[in-house]
């Protein structure tokens, strides 16, 4: 199933954008132009490509595709209203508007004929009588710097986002998507999971709260009947991003079961990884803001006489203690007074509060040690602190 992504936002991300303007710099210095990119991607891709032509105001004359067996002289003559177009001929035609032609590679053997073509058309390129831009894409696993050169240059794009472009793209995509709860922690998941992966994203997107929470115990469901995608490290079919140097997560889904022993251990920390910046980035700071309100609960509760907002509270660590000032008292400490018997609690909402506390302390003390959280313990954290502050504010 086909998950349709944003175009206008897509192209308006920084990564996307900068393959347009690569286009339109190497269109501007170059007569030849070989872009690499996914075969998959051809048609999304070949839009930017289309639109750097237009910002270096360059008239796409044609964009052929050049399958096996393909007469590339007599296809592109047939838009000069010749018989035959020679490269050294179309390297030396000057119209007053600049216009290009795109050769985009349907097979190795049609590659291999298009670049004859281009060597061809380079040699006589040289001469600078001409002023057509020939443009070939090809689909290889190698990702060649651009470079430029007086007659040549190489663009490669996968079509990937880097981790805050997909960010602002997930931000923008579910700008009214909130939850579980208060929180924006599926509006995180979501974003970590899609990876560098603009589809996979539209997918999570699509998934309810409860699927995109219970990822973590769902991914080999994900891949199921395309396992074969997902069997091998390729750019090409976008089971990994060498720009970023990242594994994507379906594909370390797929090695989570399928790859030897350490493959399993090294994919499943990298998908635990990603479940834990999530909770690290929205559930730490939704923490931090409700904090206060549910210290400030057990102001009557702490046995001290003088436990006002300004003065210090003894906290016991082990055969020591140290002092806190009671508007820094954290979840944690609540729960160590609680057990050291330096709470008077006395009222359901202190001990609802000291739930709290505690489903807060268990779910920090993961996030803290860099381990993934319980999707259960982060749920009922989420939930208790809900009912308990009705009132808290989205964040």
């Amino acid at each position: 199933m086909a998950y349709p992504i944003d175009s206008g936002l897509y192209w308006s991300i920084a990564g996307p954008l900068g393959f347009i303007r690569d286009i339109e710099l190497a269109s501007s210095q170059s007569r030849v132009i070989l872009i690499n990119m996914p075969l998959r991607l051809r048609d999304r891709l070949s839009a930017g490509v289309e639109e750097g032509l237009k910002h270096a105001r360059i008239e796409l004359k044609a964009n052929l595709t050049i399958r096996s067996g393909t007469n590339i002289s007599r296809d592109i003559a047939v838009h000069y209203d010749e018989t035959l177009m020679i490269a050294e001929k179309l390297a030396k035609i000057r119209q007053q508007c600049r216009t290009a032609i795109i050769l985009d590679v349907a097979t190795e053997t049609a590659r291999d004929e298009c670049l004859k073509y281009v060597e061809k058309f380079l040699s006589s390129a040289e001469t600078g009588e001409g002023n057509v831009v020939l443009i070939v894409a090809i689909h290889s696993e190698k990702i060649p710097e651009l470079e430029r050169g007086k007659t040549g240059a190489v663009v490669s794009f996968d079509g990937g986002l880097s981790e805050d472009e997909m960010s602002a793209y997930i931000t923008l995509r579910t700008t009214s998507r909130t939850g579980p709860g208060s929180t924006r922690l599926v509006q995180g998941i979501i974003s970590e999971f899609a990876g560098f992966d603009v589809d996979f994203a539209e997918q999570l997107c699509s998934m309810s709260e409860a699927e995109v929470l219970s990822i973590r115990s769902s991914m080999a469901n994900l891949i199921a009947g395309n396992e074969k995608r997902w069997r091998e490290d390729s750019w090409l079919n976008g089971t990994c991003s060498k720009a970023q140097n990242l594994s994507h997560p379906l594909r370390d889904a797929y090695l989570e079961s399928h790859g030897n022993e350490i493959e399993k251990k090294l994919a499943k920390e990298r998908l635990d990884t990603r479940f834990w910046r999530a909770c690290l980035r929205e559930i730490t700071p939704w923490l931090e803001a409700r904090r206060q309100n549910i210290i400030g609960r057990f102001k009557s509760a702490i046995k001290y006489d003088d436990s006002a907002l300004d003065t210090e509270i003894e906290i016991p660590r082990g055969k020591t203690t140290r002092k806190i000032q009671f508007a820094d008292l954290e979840y944690n400490n609540i729960v160590g007074l609680y057990y050291n018997n330096l709470l008077n609690i006395t009222t359901p909402g202190e001990r609802r509060a000291l739930d709290v506390c505690r489903a807060a302390k268990k779910v920090r003390d993961e996030i803290a040690h860099m381990r993934m959280p319980s999707i259960t313990d982060v749920s009922s954290l989420i939930s208790n602190m809900d009912m308990l502050n009705k009132n808290s504010i989205k964040l």
